[in-house]
């Protein structure tokens, strides 16, 4: 009878052992899916973070053409305005001559 329940207990613990060993599996399947969705969504904030500072960089660029587009239309309305300037006052300057003769 104690031999029967000894050979009882060994067998409860080898199924213990063999319970264990196959929810261990699991986990670590479980475990390793889990890593692998991490590992997939760590690569996609990675592209995103790239597309984000490839699309920072393109706005950069087109602000700077901006700014320089500005400042070389403010410059050349400045040299227009005093073009115009310069020219009025020979003019006027020219006129004076002719008025004192």
């Amino acid at each position: 009878m104690e031999k029967e329940i000894h050979k009882m207990k060994l067998q409860l613990s080898c199924l213990k052992k063999q319970v264990e060993k196959s929810e261990n599996e699991k986990d670590k399947s479980k475990n390793e899916m889990e890593t692998m969705k991490l590992r997939l969504q760590v690569e996609q904030l990675k592209m995103g973070h790239e597309r984000l500072q490839m699309t920072h960089k393109e706005k950069m660029k087109e602000s700077e053409l901006m700014i320089l587009r500005t400042t070389r239309d403010n410059e050349q309305r400045r040299k227009e305005y005093f073009d115009g300037l310069l020219q009025k006052i020979l003019v006027l300057k020219w006129l004076f001559k002719q008025f004192n003769r």
